[in-house]
């Protein structure tokens, strides 16, 4: 009977967490590639210069990527290797981040494997009178920025969730 209920309680306990397998490998440019939990959507980027793509849960958690190519900006990789790591280029990357409406609750920097340098914001965003949880991480390599952004969904903030998306960024050199 012991047995029995411990079976039980175990495959009941499974129905709660969440599942973190079976996620879609998609490559991003050469060499980098990323990890999802559905087939990602691409976004329109209304003429932009960036490649914009999406997977969105079944709780509404929305995992986005962007993938930003500076030369098509005018901005030879040199130059951006010369500001990515500066304290006003930071700054602008948060300005820009936070003109969406959302308000900065936390922020860090580093270096992503040890060598490439990373900037990250969580915000608190307010939409429909909800808010929401958002953490953009954007990790510079070569003349690229990879903006990879988690935004909790309907069942709040799911760390383990945002956590296996942004160790899934491989960088292979």
């Amino acid at each position: 009977m012991k047995k029995i209920l411990v079976i039980v309680l175990a495959v009941v306990g499974s129905a709660f967490m969440p599942v973190l397998t079976d996620w879609k490998t998609v490559d991003i440019i050469e060499k980098v590639k990323i990890s999802m939990p559905t087939e990602p959507v691409i976004v329109d980027a209304q003429g932009g210069p960036q490649l914009i793509k999406k997977s969105v849960m079944a709780d509404s958690t929305e995992l986005g990527l962007i993938v930003l190519d500076f030369t098509k900006l005018g901005v030879p990789q040199e130059e951006l290797d010369a500001l990515k790591d500066t304290e006003e280029f930071k700054e602008q990357i948060k300005m820009g981040i936070t003109q969406s409406g959302g308000e900065v609750k936390a922020e860090a920097e580093g270096k992503y494997k040890d060598k490439h340098t990373y900037y990250q914001f969580d915000l608190e965003i307010s939409k429909n009178g909800r808010k929401f949880h958002n953490t953009t991480r954007m990790v510079f390599y070569k003349q690229y920025a990879l903006t990879l952004t988690y935004q909790s969904g309907g069942s709040g903030e799911k760390k383990e969730i945002k956590d296996q998306y942004f160790n899934s960024l491989v960088i292979a050199e």
